[in-house]
């Protein structure tokens, strides 16, 4: 399993600006009410009583620290009047609100810890796409390029990422080739020629990606395919969690239900879905409007279009996404290198 994602503490103040740090002597920690949450972030959440209150005995004379403690029970709290409360009964009632569920102490990542861990090397092929193609000018060679030996540099450079044990199988949806791995349960790559889809979106079909189970129906089959009696009530609370707490507890609130192939270039869903940040989905910002330009190109145009993810850790979150466009032979393709964390 990979190590729960810990958001920075200055995303999470944007986020919240109504919660409390507590600088720690390691990471921070931030507490958020529980009504205002967007996560239950299961994975990074203190909730020892032993814990929570040597935390706070170590804030206990650092008065703005009990006033910001004071605004956020009138905030989330305003029964409890914490204006008629001496300091040690804030901390004691802050205690048992984090005890309770009622506050959440989410661990997060000190500044520099997020410079260092967004500056990872990650490991990617140094496959010269413009050399390559721009040679080429017979089309049956292009072809025999982009369908059979790209792919296998593909694989080739997959092997170099952290995983398991590799199983990489090619599958067709919506008329693209997938390249995906059924050990680690990712996709590889994502390629073939682009076509304009005018057909609305699935939203249906889309909510159900990771989707919130809420069905007694459902819930009961879920029961009854669980292997023991022991996992049948984890099984159901999983499935009755949100998409964005399933997944995005673990590797945080930054991210949409992207698509390697986009819907209005004819990409479907199921295995064309993956965590993708959100500004560049949405096209915000350079590097957002640089990846909506060539999904726009890939509509107007016909043309040979590929998705690669490149992973730095076991998950199924690409530590970055190299998106190119192939327009024919003796022409210089676009590949660019998009972050994703």
């Amino acid at each position: 399993m990979p190590t729960p994602f810990r958001e920075g503490i200055r995303d999470l103040q944007a986020e919240y600006p109504f919660g409390v740090v507590l600088r720690r002597s390691d990471d921070p920690v931030i507490l958020i009410p529980a009504s205002a949450s967007r996560s239950t972030y299961d994975d990074v959440r203190i909730e020892e009583p032993t814990r929570i209150r040597q935390m706070l005995a170590a804030a206990a004379s650092d008065s703005a620290v009990l006033c910001s403690l004071r605004r956020i029970f009138e905030i989330s709290m305003p029964g409890l009047a914490p204006s008629r409360l001496s300091d040690s009964q804030i901390l004691d009632a802050t205690a048992n609100a984090v005890t309770d569920g009622r506050l959440y102490a989410v661990v997060s990542k000190d500044d520099q810890s997020m410079v260092k861990m967004q500056n990872k090397p990650v490991r990617s092929s140094n496959i010269d796409y413009v050399r390559r193609i721009t040679r080429m000018t017979d089309p049956t060679r292009l072809e025999t390029f982009l369908f059979d030996d790209l792919p296998r540099m593909w694989c080739d450079a997959y092997r170099g990422m952290p995983n398991n044990d590799v199983e990489i199988v090619e599958v067709t949806d919506q008329g693209y080739q997938f390249l995906f791995d059924l050990g680690a349960e990712r996709v590889v790559a994502a390629f073939g020629r682009t076509r304009y889809n005018p057909a609305p979106r699935d939203k249906e079909r889309m909510g159900d990606f990771l989707g919130k189970t809420t069905s007694r129906r459902a819930l009961n089959v879920i029961a009854a395919r669980a292997p023991s009696p022991n996992l049948v009530a984890a099984r159901q609370s999983m499935a009755q969690l949100s998409w964005r707490d399933r997944f995005f507890q673990m590797y945080g609130h930054r991210f949409d239900r992207g698509h390697f192939m986009s819907h209005r270039q004819g990409g479907g869903l199921d295995i064309n879905l993956f965590p993708q940040r959100a500004d560049i989905n949405q096209g915000r910002g350079p590097l957002g409007a640089a990846y909506r330009k060539m999904e726009e190109t890939c509509v107007a145009t016909p043309v040979f279009s590929f998705s690669r993810p490149i992973y730095d850790d076991e998950s199924w979150v690409p530590a970055e996404l190299e998106y190119g466009i192939v327009f024919g032979p003796g022409r210089a393709p676009i590949v660019r290198t998009f972050p994703n964390r």
